[in-house]
């Protein structure tokens, strides 16, 4: 955790003007160990984040300038990232049915996304478990990117549409065939990365896509 996550996590606890951190609290809050929730105290105050005063009750704290000034800046990242006008949705990262290896490892789809969306995919895609109305109206605001069917020795493999989006800052695009055994309550993300690795996520994790 770094140090502007844990000081808007001591927000939670604020009132009159100072914030009540108890140690114990925050520790089943946070998932962490108090004597690693005290250390990391200990190093917001040195950084000049935070001001402390030890009572009988616990922890009092006081956001020093350096906390004002990086609280400030967060906010701003924040607030400039969701009043964008781009467009945005969100889904929790899930294990798919093992297809997607299959697929973007093909020569007739490799080379069309190379030229129209300019990445090589990695071989593989990464399953979202979306709200099905929300991504249908997020994905009608994208521009669509035609991928064409095509004929190999083995089999004919059926078109699809590719948006362009980006996860975490990252290049991706949506990917929607024209046949699929999914869902609408499951999104398509491929990337020129192995983006479970990439972006250390697991499944279960939330991320949002957001509008190129």
């Amino acid at each position: 955790m770094d140090n502007a996550q844990l000081l808007i996590e001591l927000l939670k606890y604020s009132k009159a003007g100072y914030i009540e951190a108890n140690t114990t609290v925050i520790s089943k809050q946070l998932g962490l160990s108090q004597q690693s929730v005290s250390r990391k105290l200990i190093e917001l105050e040195r950084h000049r984040l935070i001001k402390r005063l030890v009572s009988n009750r616990g922890n009092k704290v006081i956001i020093d300038s350096e906390g004002r000034k990086l609280l400030a800046e967060k906010y701003a990242s924040l607030k400039n990232y969701f009043e964008s006008s781009r467009a945005i949705t969100k889904g929790k990262v899930k294990t798919g049915l093992g297809e997607g290896k299959y697929y973007m490892s093909q020569e007739g789809y490799v080379k069309q996304f190379i030229e129209k969306l300019g990445f090589k995919p990695y071989p593989g895609t990464l399953n979202l478990d979306v709200d099905a109305m929300q991504t249908l109206t997020f994905v009608n605001s994208l521009v669509p990117l035609r991928i064409n069917g095509f004929d190999s020795k083995e089999r004919t493999f059926g078109a699809l549409t590719a948006y362009k989006v980006k996860v975490n800052n990252v290049d991706c695009a949506v990917v929607i065939p024209d046949r699929t055994t999914h869902d609408i309550g499951t999104l398509e993300i491929i990337s020129p990365h192995y983006l479970r690795e990439k972006l250390n996520i697991k499944d279960g994790d939330q991320i949002i896509v957001i509008e190129e």
